[in-house]
């Protein structure tokens, strides 16, 4: 049962078929597991390493994505050591561009014991039946082949007027790795262009981490913004914003090396440094490495340190006063929520050790 697919389904559909012990084939990308050292993956982006990013994102974006990358193959090694080079898994895209790694715990388990078979992409359906590859190889006796497309967006309740995703992008839509997927016309991949006061949008944009809190500072912003509590640039400020983020995806896009771009992607640190401001957390101050954040850290030594190399949990967001009120349980549940990690993380090594 050959199988064409996509980052994350390729992964799942692979583990479901090969559970009815059928032999599969699937693209590759990098791998990464879902636990590490008993914390999810995605915890591994400490608060510390993120504004690190940030800076080094608003300087210098490509320097930034490669040592993203650099990380990313280091958790895949030490999860799973060496794969073999035929596999072709581990593909980074184009130097100073992102990653978007595939968290699965069971793939590379099934690749070792045959059970998936990883070979090239397709290429033609023969009249025959059978397959021809990407190398030029012929795959027989297939009975069934699944393309795993992941989903797609739709914003076809609205108007065409006002859906974000009716104005043409030529470029971008013209190139083979876009597979139909298109461009949203979105202020930081939020705001309506014809009204941002009014009509915004939860999950039309992203980068790959733990996506709950990202969603949840940006509920959190559109909120300051509705209540008049932060001002949006002028219409042809938040448009000149989505050209450039446009033009950034589509030379992305063409690429041949590149496994594929999302249209929703942002560049982390210049967006999570508007979604602080928007949501006025003030994390950008007080856990920057501005002059207020560097106080903050001389005066709350131990915590501070907790905060920035700690678990990056949303209560963090609802830590300090400013155009919210503070949440008086946040520094307790931060202080819980590691001391959690922590205990868990003892019980393993204790485990390991015997």
């Amino acid at each position: 049962m050959p199988q064409k697919s996509i980052f994350h389904t390729e992964a799942e559909t692979s583990l479901f078929v090969n559970q009815l012990h059928v032999n599969c084939w699937t693209d590759r990308n990098v791998q990464i597991p879902r636990y590490v050292n008993g914390v999810p993956v995605e915890f591994r982006q400490t608060l510390r390493l993120q504004s690190l990013g940030r800076l080094v994102g608003n300087v210098a974006p490509s320097k930034a994505a490669n040592i993203f990358n650099s990380k990313v193959l280091e958790v895949s090694s030490d999860a799973f050591g060496a794969l073999p080079p035929e596999w072709r898994f581990n593909r980074l895209p184009p130097a100073g561009q992102q990653a978007n790694p595939v968290v699965n715990d069971s793939l590379v388990h099934c690749l070792h014991n045959k059970s998936v078979i990883p070979v090239h992409n397709l290429r033609h359906v023969r009249a025959s039946g059978e397959l021809e590859l990407g190398d030029g190889s012929i795959l027989a006796d297939v009975d069934t082949i699944i393309f795993c497309t992941g989903y797609e967006y739709d914003c076809s309740i609205l108007p065409d007027d006002i859906n974000p995703m009716m104005v043409p992008h030529p470029e971008w839509d013209e190139l083979p790795k876009v597979n139909g997927r298109r461009l949203v016309d979105l202020y930081q991949g939020i705001y309506s262009l014809q009204y941002p006061m009014s009509l915004a949008f939860v999950g039309l944009a992203g980068f790959p981490t733990s996506q709950m809190p990202c969603t949840d500072l940006v509920t959190m912003g559109i909120a300051q913004v509705w209540k008049g509590n932060y001002k949006l640039p002028s219409t042809m400020e938040m448009k000149k914003e989505i050209d450039v983020r446009h033009a950034w995806l589509t030379n992305m896009a063409k690429y041949e090396n590149n496994p594929g771009v999302a249209p929703h992607r942002v560049k982390p640190g210049l967006w999570l440094q508007f979604l602080h401001s928007a949501a006025g957390t003030g994390v950008n101050e007080k856990l920057g490495y501005g002059w207020q954040g560097w106080w903050y850290w001389v005066t709350n030594f131990t915590f501070c340190n907790s905060l920035m190399g700690g678990i990056l949990s949303p209560h963090i967001w609802r830590l300090y006063d400013g155009r919210r009120k503070r949440w008086d349980g946040a520094k307790e549940a931060i202080m819980r929520t590691n001391n959690m990690v922590k205990s868990r993380n003892s019980v393993l090594q204790g485990v390991k050790t015997t």
